[in-house]
């Protein structure tokens, strides 16, 4: 049954997406097992209470970028209800096999591969029936590690959500259908393993003995859908089975918070640290006397050079490298900051966030050596970098944002480091040292092969990047058709600049079209368009985060005119929709809550998170519950969600709660300060005031005088 490696679209015609699949594909032995690394598997799973004729349904797999024909399932194949349908390459008596399961298929086509892995299941018709895993970088799931004694396989989540996120899949915790002593882990032909359920504590909190705190562990979920329990450990011998509890302290001190979640087969945990402090004293109670007359004095002017206030903790560090993803154990995680100052950086009270939701306070008498770095360990910060990709923010004692990076999807070993004003890929970790060995961001996690295997090994499992993009000749397509578009794939493309580049990300700028949008990564020598620019790129398609992007050479972009400003398109929030992604809109909420980079507003229909990119070099103005605030920007669609990046200053405008819209929402509101300067300006103000005060009087009576001359 070997078909070669044929392009599958020669096979069948182009294939719609089945809205509910009866059958999906619930589990993939990607990596092999001990006995082989041929020794690979894929099974099927039935949804449905009927059984399910498999006649000629096909399984895709990427080849060197593109999708190529790997199993066709022949007559007779059916699937039982509710039923399991599993395909190996080996039968379960030969010697390369652990399986102790008969398999269903036994087919030498199956080829599953460790990097860019995608596996398409089409029925009979060509209608695409699921998708597993999205085609970049590490598989979703799944455990291997290159010592060759932990193979764990990719399971679907009960609940089976979409294929290509990887929010529905998890890494086998049981062993069923193996072989005695085998110690690979997976369910073939059965039930998969329960996933584990994830508790969110909240973030750190501060308060006074007898101060009620509110606690919110409603972020926890389990993937599989079940329904949760929670239980509350408050540190002081007392506990609640609340989600949203709230709790007092007797006594000040330092407090552990412990949230456990248990979707009734495994439980999770999460902390947060809670400081509580004795209330401010009282003012003493005076009793009432008249006063005594004080003789009085003139008022001595104010100095002329006040002393200038404490600078701000934190002020010239900056993020410098992250790794979300260490070789084997994620327990190695860091985060890596850098003062490039002349003097040591003091870090007490600054806050690091990640995703807006964990974050860590460093305590005081913590610095930054000059010049130097200063690493973060999990084991300290008790904060985990995804690996599909998160939002890191610096910000300093005022809550103000000091530094803020976003990297996408991580390949194991490889970091997530600065170099210059921009942010790449390396596997090169220096931690404690310069960065260097930048790495293209959307590549990385593709290029990024698993250690341990030779050349031959990757070979054999159909892994040949040999292909050029280059020697292919451009396929013209809009923009409506990129997110459907093979990763490596060579277009032309043309669109509406809507946004200045590197605003939104170094060397990114976005185009749109009445079909759709896309973000383009730019050459750094290459043209740098502007808003309004009807620009027409040639470029490979790449992933970041999720979505295409178009990564745009040298000489690959040309400006056919320029004044055709693209219109944002204005929508209620519940129309705030992944179909909206990378276009640009309009929208208008009530604000609810405003953090240091993010707002979050709501129009009575659905809420939505207003994201300030510090790329943009946006202020954020000064904004109170029930404030109307309207935004133009870009639809981001990250792992937490959707938000919208306004692009410049500009984007952004307030009305007060009594409707009266402020004329300077679109300026710069800067917190107050108390510099020398500042100082100065304030109190010549008043003498000012005072002296126009003081002018009237004698305004007047100099009139009143020139009147009676006349009479």
């Amino acid at each position: 049954m070997a078909l070669g490696g044929r392009i599958f679209t020669s096979l069948i015609p182009a294939a719609t997406q089945a809205d509910t699949p009866p059958v999906v594909i619930n589990e993939l032995m990607w990596m092999g097992s001990s006995a082989s690394s041929a020794d690979e598997w894929i099974e099927l799973r039935n949804l449905t209470s009927q059984p399910v004729d498999l006649a000629n349904w096909k399984l895709t797999k990427k080849s060197s970028g593109v999708e190529a024909a790997m199993v066709i399932i022949p007559a007779g194949a059916t699937v039982g209800p509710n039923g399991f349908f599993l395909i190996s390459n080996y039968a379960e008596t030969n010697t390369n096999s652990v399986l102790s399961v008969t398999p269903d298929l036994v087919t030498t086509d199956v080829a599953l591969a460790n990097t860019a892995l995608q596996i398409k299941l089409y029925d009979q018709s060509g209608t695409v029936i699921d998708t597993a895993d999205d085609g970049s970088g590490n598989p979703l799931a799944g455990n291997y590690e290159s010592s060759g004694t932990v193979f764990a396989s990719m399971e679907r989540n009960l609940v089976p959500g979409d294929g290509t996120m990887a929010g529905s899949w998890h890494t086998a915790r049981i062993s069923l259908g193996f072989r005695t002593g085998r110690t690979e882990q997976g369910t073939p032909r059965a039930a998969n393993s329960n996933a584990l359920p994830v508790a969110e504590a909240g973030a750190d909190q501060t308060g006074v003995v007898g101060q009620d705190l509110n606690f919110d562990g409603s972020d926890s979920f389990d993937p599989d859908g079940q329904a949760l329990t929670f239980n509350w450990d408050f540190g002081d011998g007392t506990s609640s089975g609340s989600s949203t509890p709230a709790h007092v302290w007797a006594a000040a001190g330092g407090n552990t918070v412990t949230l456990t979640v248990s979707d009734g087969v495994d439980s999770a945990s999460d902390t947060a640290a809670v400081t509580i402090a004795q209330p401010p004293a009282a003012a003493p109670s005076l009793s009432p006397s008249p006063p005594t007359p004080e003789p009085s004095l003139p008022e001595a002017p104010p100095a002329s050079n006040p002393p200038p206030a404490t600078p701000t903790s934190c002020q010239g560090a900056r993020l410098s490298e992250l790794l979300p993803n260490p070789v084997g154990s994620d327990d190695g995680e860091f985060i890596e900051l850098e003062n490039a100052t002349g003097q040591a950086v003091e870090l007490g009270g600054c806050q690091v966030w990640v995703n807006d939701r964990r974050v860590y306070t460093f305590p005081d008498g913590e610095q930054v050596t000059a010049p130097g770095f200063y690493r973060l360990d999990k084991s300290t910060s008790r904060l985990t970098l995804t690996n599909s990709g998160a939002v890191v923010r610096l910000v300093d004692t005022d809550g103000q944002e000091l530094d803020e990076t976003e990297y996408g999807k991580s390949a194991e070993g490889s970091s997530w480091a600065r170099f210059g004003n921009s942010w790449g890929w390396t596997d090169q970790v220096t931690p404690g040292a310069t960065n260097r060995e930048p790495v293209e961001p959307e590549t990385a996690a593709s290029e990024q092969e698993p250690s341990g295997q030779t050349p031959s090994q990757q070979k054999s499992k159909g892994q040949d990047n040999s292909r050029d993009p280059e020697s292919r000749s451009a396929r013209t397509v809009t923009l409506g058709e990129i997110q459907d578009v093979e990763i490596g794939t060579l277009i032309s493309v043309r669109g509406t600049v809507t946004t200045p580049v590197g605003a939104l990300g170094a060397r990114v700028t976005y185009i749109e079209d009445d079909s759709g949008a896309v973000s383009l990564l730019l050459s750094a020598e290459g043209i740098q368009p502007a808003v309004g620019d009807l620009a027409e790129v040639e470029g490979t398609v790449r992933s970041y985060q999720g979505r295409k992007r178009v990564s745009v050479k040298k000489d690959d972009l040309k400006i056919i005119r320029s004044g055709e400003v693209v219109d944002p398109k204005s929508i209620s929030l519940d129309d705030l929709t992944v179909e909206l992604a990378d276009q640009l809109v309009q929208i208008q909420g009530v604000v609810s809550t405003s953090r240091a980079s993010a707002v979050e507003i709501d129009d009575g229909s659905a809420s939505a998170t207003v994201y300030l990119k510090s790329s943009t070099g946006i202020v954020k103005p000064k904004l109170s519950a029930g404030d109307t605030l309207r935004v133009v920007g870009i639809v981001n669609a990250v792992t937490s969600g959707l938000r919208v990046l306004p692009r410049t200053q500009d984007d952004l405008r307030i009305e007060r709660v009594l409707g009266v819209t402020t004329s300077q929402a679109a300026k710069p509101t800067q917190l107050p300060t108390t510099s020398a300067r500042q100082a100065w300006w304030y109190w010549l103000m008043v003498g000012l005031g005072l002296a126009a005060a003081a002018a009237k009087p004698a305004w007047e009576a100099w009139k009143r005088r020139g009147l009676k001359i006349k009479d």
